[in-house]
């Protein structure tokens, strides 16, 4: 039985979603970029999968907490990216 607001690992995911930087808040259209997915059709996924956002101003954020629970592409994108930091002696 499927639970509600969380992606499954084997559920195949459209496309690769390309290397984001580690931050705690991410603005959509920077998550719908790195998804090649335009902000309508991010802000319905994540309404489907229960990813709450806030909004601030005229941008919707998005926690790294909510992509680590309930969006995991978008999270092992974030962790790839920081390992090729680490590796290639970005740490400071």
């Amino acid at each position: 039985m499927r639970r509600e607001g969380l992606m499954r690992r084997s559920e195949r995911w459209r496309a690769p979603v390309a290397a984001l930087p580690l931050q705690a808040l991410y603005t959509v259209p920077e998550l719908a970029r790195a998804a090649s997915l335009s902000r309508g059709r991010l802000l319905r996924l994540f309404e489907k999968l229960g990813i709450c956002m806030m909004k601030s101003g005229t941008f919707w954020l998005v926690p790294l907490s909510e992509l680590e629970k309930k969006a995991w592409p978008f999270w092992e994108s974030v962790q790839a990216a920081e390992m090729l930091r680490r590796r290639h002696g970005g740490e400071e």
